[in-house]
């Protein structure tokens, strides 16, 4: 008797509460099905009076509440070594001491560049004088990109055909940057450029059918500082004959930026293919130790005239190097035992 009283306000509390959510709470949970139990009111006997059949049970009979998610027993620790309880597996659970740690990769040591000496080509151009007549088309040919005039190619007329130079081009060089090493250049066929302007021709014209194709460079460790050769006058303009480079010697002024170029112990390279006479010489140069780097000229069936154009050249000394002046280093620092600074 005491048991029915029991079901029987049980089940008159859970009708009022769904009276007042206005939840269905009949499909929600189906009282009749279950006979509740005094201690567990989940763990009664499935009914099988109703015509909707339910999910089949699980956890060994108990019933579990649709959509709920299967819960997961965490073991209790057991007991052993007297008080020490085993490490569970659980997400809150603390790492050992002692665990071992995964390494993360460390960055590779950081390898400073190697130091360089580059030689520095102003860009401040001078001509020299010139020789001839500027009485054809107009071109500037300069060695770019920090390089310098280490030779000279050309268009020519052979004998008994005008005994002539047809046209001028640099060839440039281009030095190394390892400061313990000589000044010492690379041929750089890539490096010369001819600007355009409403003065200027630009790139120069191939050559004629009746011309040759010839070259004279300078010997390793040499640059051109000039040029000499025989020329003819025929009004109004010039022949251009032949051509002779001036290949002069580079150094280091010690304890200084400065890079000079010594006319004084120049070498005079000339070709055989243009050993022609002509009833003027001609001599133009570079000074106050610079160096050629280009050539300005006109031209048109043959050479009229031309001039080299020159620019001076630095070298700054790197740390550790003596020096007399900021300017004389890379970094600009010339420190108080006259040692260049490192560069920060």
């Amino acid at each position: 008797m005491a048991r029915t009283f029991r079901n029987d306000r049980w089940r008159a509390h859970l009708a009022v509460a769904c009276a007042l959510s206005s939840c269905a709470c009949q499909s929600a949970l189906d009282l009749e099905r279950f006979d509740f139990g005094d201690v567990d009111a989940g763990a009664g006997t499935r009914q099988t009076g109703s015509g909707v059949a339910p999910a089949p049970p699980s956890n060994d009979g108990r019933a579990t509440r649709p959509g709920a998610p299967d819960s997961v027993a965490t073991p209790l620790p057991s007991p052993q070594d007297g008080d020490r309880s085993e490490a569970t597996t659980d997400a809150g659970s603390q790492l050992l001491i002692g665990t071992p740690q995964t390494q993360l990769p460390t960055q590779p040591p950081t390898v400073a560049p190697p130091l360089t000496r580059p030689v520095l080509v102003s860009e401040v151009l001078l001509d020299s004088g010139y020789v001839g007549a500027q009485a054809g088309s107009e071109r500037r040919g300069i060695c770019g990109g920090g390089t310098v005039m280490v030779g000279v190619s050309f268009y020519y007329y052979g004998a008994g055909v005008g005994d002539r130079l047809g046209f001028l081009a640099p060839i440039c060089g281009r030095f190394g940057e390892d400061p313990a090493a000589p000044l010492e250049w690379s041929r750089d066929d890539a490096a010369d450029f001819w600007p355009l302007s409403d003065v200027l021709s630009g790139d120069p014209q191939p050559p004629f059918v009746n011309q040759s194709l010839g070259e004279l460079v300078c010997p390793a460790g040499l640059v051109v500082a000039g040029a000499l050769g025989n020329m003819d006058p025929l009004a109004p303009t010039y022949i251009i004959r032949d051509i002779t480079l001036e290949c002069a010697p580079v150094y280091d002024v010690a304890a200084s930026s400065q890079v000079i170029v010594d006319r004084g112990g120049a070498t005079l390279i000339a070709s055989s293919a243009l050993s022609f006479s002509g009833v003027e010489q001609y001599a133009i140069g570079c000074d106050n130790g610079d160096v050629a780097v280009g050539l300005f000229e006109s031209s048109g069936t043959w050479l009229d005239g031309f001039a080299v154009s020159c620019t001076s050249l630095r070298r700054p000394r790197v740390a550790g190097d003596a020096c007399g002046a900021g300017d004389a280093c890379q970094s600009g620092v010339c420190d108080s035992s006259s040692s260049c600074a490192a560069t920060l």
